[in-house]
């Protein structure tokens, strides 16, 4: 991001208006513990993951209550022939 880092836009996000409607899903190359923990602490953060998710990773990430409830979106494992995936 030109200007600003990742800690600059979860510092914004702390004090911004509509906060309540955002969450934040961090993909990071870091796996520092440090820069995990400190991610962490971030009112918006519900996850920190590898830049590399595999599927058991992504389905965590879409499966967490709090996005299930605000977006009231179920994740589906696998989709019949010819489904094409949607929120339910």
């Amino acid at each position: 991001m030109p200007r600003v880092n990742g800690w600059d836009v979860l510092d914004f996000l702390e004090d911004f208006k509509y906060k309540n409607s955002i969450y934040v899903v961090i993909l990071s190359a870091s796996m520092y513990e440090p820069d995990q923990n400190r991610a962490l602490k971030y009112s918006r953060v519900i996850g920190y993951y590898d830049k590399f998710l595999d599927t058991q990773e992504l389905s965590e990430i879409l499966d967490q209550e709090v996005l299930r409830n605000t977006f009231n979106f179920e994740f589906k494992e696998e989709l019949e022939e010819g489904e094409r995936p949607h929120a339910i």
